[in-house]
């Protein structure tokens, strides 16, 4: 909730609270005292909120005070103020977010809140969520505001969760961002996160509102995500992803990204990027467009760069008219990565789009169109849309059969950005697939999902039975 500002809300909180303690630590500002690592536990699916920040997980306003998932942010939120660590460990289980009356604090109600120092500080909170299973663990909003947000100097790691249901509506005075989690903190660090069914409203509200985000919304911060996906999601821009951080160094790499079944308004795209864009072991497919109210011109666009953009070893599908890849005023770059086109009312679109700049190939890419390079690079090829043989499999990942022309594409290790230290992009050889298969026959294969041997090449009669 953004009606007032939550950064000065809750931090405000924050100081008070230091005073309060000020007599038993001393005068040491928080980050100069020694780091430790403070660890909450989870231990009820109820939600109820922690007004008290002293270290320990109890929502007050339960019997027994059980510490809720409310509660243990607000605790890890503190603990790094005060300089530690916050690790919040998340059994499995559903959290239900059902706090819906307006108290004092933002954190006390409506979507989960983490609240950093000014975007400038150089000291940065250190909080940690983890599921630990052994089943899913799933944070569900049940449409009563996004599932979480976090401002100001926070650098946020998140493993192993289910991010569903988060629901933020535009207003006159303010778009809607971030469905599931609006980041505006340092960086974001996840692995194995799910993005389901979340929604930024905009133009559904008012034909003059707008949305961005239905799944994430990252302004001026690092993203770093390695097998995510994002299903279901809805925002005019950027239906599952969203970034801006225009000139600078702040980065998305999205390794390992399954991103499916998202709505955007007309031209909206399905992720849009205003940040350098690491597309890797990526499957971006299956998305839709909706038209504008009153309106009938339907483009679907999967991924839209407004600053640079590497797309490597993914597979990227639209269908109907619109494009894969738009790249706009900053140069693209694509490698062992398959672009293909679907009819839909009889229109096909095309596969990228360079505007007010350029589309460079490293070689090793398959499209049904000449539309992602003009000079073909070594293992670039352009086929007829008849002869892809690939079949959505295993989750609707295109998966080759037959004499798959993706197979086999490179004699040698396919070779991609793997990894970051600092803002710095790492290329290493890809030892898996994005369904986690192993790339170890040292032959390359276009897209993000490896031809196994195992699958023996099936005809297409026989491709059908697998599952």
């Amino acid at each position: 909730m953004r009606q007032r500002s939550l950064h000065s809300r809750v931090l405000g909180t924050l100081l008070l609270c230091w005073i309060i303690v000020l007599p038993l630590v001393g005068t040491m500002p928080p980050q100069a005292r020694a780091a430790e690592t403070v660890t909450y536990t989870v231990n009820s699916e109820l939600d109820g909120a922690d007004t008290t920040p002293d270290g320990m997980c109890l929502a007050d306003q339960l019997e027994g005070g059980p510490c809720t998932l409310r509660a243990a942010l607000f605790e890890a939120n503190f603990a790094a103020y005060m300089g530690d660590r916050a690790v919040v460990n998340v059994p499995e289980g559903t959290y239900t977010l059902s706090l819906t009356t307006p108290v004092s604090q933002d954190a006390f109600w409506g979507d989960l809140d983490l609240v950093g120092e000014s975007s400038s500080s150089a000291y940065h909170h250190q909080i940690v969520i983890q599921g630990t299973g052994p089943g899913s663990v799933e944070i569900d909003a049940d449409g009563i505001d996004r599932v979480l947000e976090v401002q100001g100097a926070v650098d946020l790691e998140l493993y192993n969760l289910v991010i569903k249901n988060g629901l933020v509506l535009a207003t006159a005075a303010e778009d809607a961002q971030g469905g599931g989690i609006l980041f505006n903190g340092s960086q974001l660090l996840m692995r194995n996160v799910s993005f389901q069914l979340n929604e930024a409203r905009g133009k559904l509200v008012d034909p003059t509102f707008s949305s961005q985000g239905g799944a994430l919304s990252v302004e001026n911060a690092i993203l770093d995500t390695i097998d995510c996906s994002f299903v279901g999601n809805k925002a005019d821009v950027g239906s599952a992803i969203y970034t801006w951080a225009p000139g600078s160094d702040r980065y998305a790499f999205l390794y390992g990204a399954r991103i499916l079944d998202n709505e955007a308004a007309d031209r909206g795209a399905v992720v849009s990027t205003h940040s350098p864009l690491y597309l890797v072991n990526a499957t971006v497919t299956d998305n839709v467009t909706r038209a504008d109210p009153g309106g009938a011109q339907v483009c679907n666009n999967a991924v839209e760069a407004w600053d640079t953009a590497a797309v490597q070893n993914s597979t990227l599908q639209s269908a109907g008219w619109g494009w894969n890849l738009t790249c706009r005023n900053r140069p693209c770059a694509v490698r062992n990565s398959v672009f293909l086109t679907d009819q839909v009312g009889g229109a096909y679109g095309k596969n990228c789009a360079a505007v007010s700049t350029q589309i460079n190939t490293g070689g090793g890419n398959v499209a049904d169109d000449t539309s992602c390079w003009s000079t073909p690079a070594e293992a670039d090829l352009v086929i007829n849309r008849r002869d892809w043989q690939l079949a959505q499999r295993f989750g609707r990942y295109w998966v080759p059969y037959g004499s798959s022309p993706v197979v086999n594409r490179r004699n040698s290790q396919c070779i991609a950005i793997t990894e970051f230290i600092g803002t710095t992009p790492q290329w290493g050889g890809l030892l898996l697939d994005a369904r986690r298969n192993g790339r170890d026959d040292n032959l390359c294969d276009a897209g993000a999902i490896e031809g196994l041997l195992s699958f023996t090449y099936l005809p297409w009669a026989v491709v059908p039975s697998l599952e």
